[in-house]
């Protein structure tokens, strides 16, 4: 009887040495998928940041531009009928100037 029970314990915990085995590698796996999500997280973010960092440059450019641009109109509008500005791009400067000071 005793060889019988022994024989079952041995299946029994072989069995659950395998199940253990098991999750020991499925876990394994899933911290190596974790981490390369991790690492495509990091390289995404890391490229958003580059982004935005050049659109900000870009945009203050812009505004730049526009307040050396509107500043002209403004001072001397005379100046700005002769000059290279078209009149669409005249009436787009005065548009966008006026979201500026209303965002101001």
């Amino acid at each position: 009887v005793s060889t019988q029970s022994t024989g079952a314990q041995e299946k029994h915990n072989e069995k659950q040495i395998m199940t253990l085995e098991r999750e020991r590698r499925e876990l394994k796996a899933q911290r190596v998928q974790n981490e390369e999500q991790r690492r495509l997280l990091a390289q995404d973010k890391e490229k958003l940041e580059e982004k935005i960092d050049t659109q900000r440059s870009e945009l203050l450019a812009r505004a730049e531009r526009l307040a050396v641009m509107a500043e002209a109109i403004e001072t001397e509008p005379e100046c700005a009928d002769t000059s290279v500005i078209k009149e669409s791009e005249k009436a787009k400067l005065r548009a966008e100037l006026a979201v500026m000071k209303k965002q101001e």
